[in-house]
């Protein structure tokens, strides 16, 4: 059985906006103007990190730049006062740390914060856990790498670690790799708090096994229907979600 001790109950009920409540270029995603129409709007924000080439941790989901930047560049190359010089999608809004983020959201919502981890980046999950030391609010960490997840939960098992999960439709995985996400091989090992999983690619029958075995919660995204809303509702799950906002008097439920 979970830990329940890890699983705070905003993480249960408070819907979390997908890379903050962005709306087209005008709000980019993972922007500080995403992250304040979110806290207006009640929810909680769902963000992704990245590691500079000097060692910064920055709130960015791509590994390349070209999709939300217009550069042909990994974040993993350029420092950190080179990425302040770049836009999101041509707008007003620049790259922001972990640390700006922080300052900005101040606890006034809950943080659902993903660490991406690809081939060939530094260890940074310390350096991460030394900045959220220092937060004074509602948080959890999640990953689709296991490691991530195993190893917070044995450097500081009081922050809910969740494990990302499904289809997992990524060239560089291997299929023995792509497998153990979508089947969740790795709980085990990983001893995650909560699986976050992504919904189109949900086997249902699957997942409610798991979860009479494990008692774990379940997040799914990313919810961009009534219908996908509808679905993961009867599930019995939180989401992450983008385009709509389907939740009623989300406030009330945090």
């Amino acid at each position: 059985m979970p830990d329940t001790r890890r699983t705070p109950s905003w993480l249960l009920k408070t819907p979390l906006a997908h890379r903050g409540l962005h709306q087209g270029t005008a709000i980019p995603e993972n922007s500080r103007a995403a992250f304040e129409r979110a806290i207006a709007a009640g929810y909680g924000i769902e963000l992704d990190l990245r590691l500079t080439r000097d060692g910064e941790v920055v709130v960015f989901h791509d590994r390349e730049l070209s999709r939300c930047c217009g550069v042909d560049a990994r974040v993993l190359e350029l420092s950190l006062d080179q990425l302040r010089n770049l836009r999101l999608f041509g707008s007003g809004e620049c790259i922001p740390t972990l640390e700006e983020c922080l300052a900005l959201v101040r606890g006034r919502v809950p943080l659902l914060i993903e660490l991406k981890r690809d081939a060939g980046m530094p260890f940074y999950e310390d350096r991460v856990l030394g900045i959220l030391a220092q937060y004074d609010g509602p948080f959890a960490v999640q990953s689709f790498n296991p490691r991530t997840i195993r190893w917070f939960r044995t450097a500081a098992p009081d922050i809910p670690a969740g494990l990302l999960a499904g289809r997992a439709e990524t060239p560089e995985l291997s299929r023995a790799k792509r497998i153990a996400l979508r089947f969740l091989l790795s709980i085990p090992y990983a001893k995650p708090a909560f699986i976050s999983y992504e919904l189109e690619g949900m086997p249902e029958r699957f997942l409610r096994w798991v979860r009479g075995v494990t008692g774990l919660p379940f997040l799914f995204w990313t919810i961009q229907t009534e219908e996908a809303l509808t679905r993961a509702r009867a599930f019995d799950a939180n989401v992450i979600f983008e385009e709509i906002a389907p939740m009623d008097n989300a406030r009330s439920r945090r």
